[in-house]
């Protein structure tokens, strides 16, 4: 594919409709969705968004893989930038999908898990209560 044809099909507006159809499908991002693992749902929610978009599924998890990769660039130079007091000026050099991408910011965050130690307290009373 032409560099010129490749600019054309992943311009703003259609990397924007892009995201809208993932978004559109937790399952296929969010991994505590019900059907995250289910390989045959995922597969069809791609090949909707390829038919779509007019790409095939093989392009769909490459865009997703890069824009993952782009927008976790963005966030870590976002986090630096307040860190280092600088958000206010660079703020407006953000990419352009960031915002519209901010619905997987809590993506990766790890669940919470409870201490074993904890438990064995909560057994030990109970077992000394009867």
């Amino acid at each position: 594919m032409a560099t010129s044809e490749c600019t054309e099909k992943w311009s703003n507006v259609n990397t924007c409709i892009f995201i809208d159809l993932y978004k559109e499908r937790p399952y296929l991002w969010n991994p505590k969705h019900l059907q995250y693992k289910n390989k045959l749902i995922r597969f069809d929610g791609l090949t909707e968004i390829g038919n779509i978009m007019k790409i095939s599924v093989e392009e769909c998890e490459k865009k997703i893989k890069n824009l993952l990769s782009q927008y976790a660039r963005e966030k870590k130079r976002n986090q630096e930038n307040k860190k280092s007091g600088a958000g206010a000026s660079t703020a407006k050099n953000i990419w352009f999908a960031y915002e519209q991408m901010h619905f997987l910011q809590d993506r990766n965050k790890p669940m919470h898990t409870r201490d074993t130690g904890e438990e064995e307290t909560t057994s030990a009373v109970l077992v000394s209560i009867f």
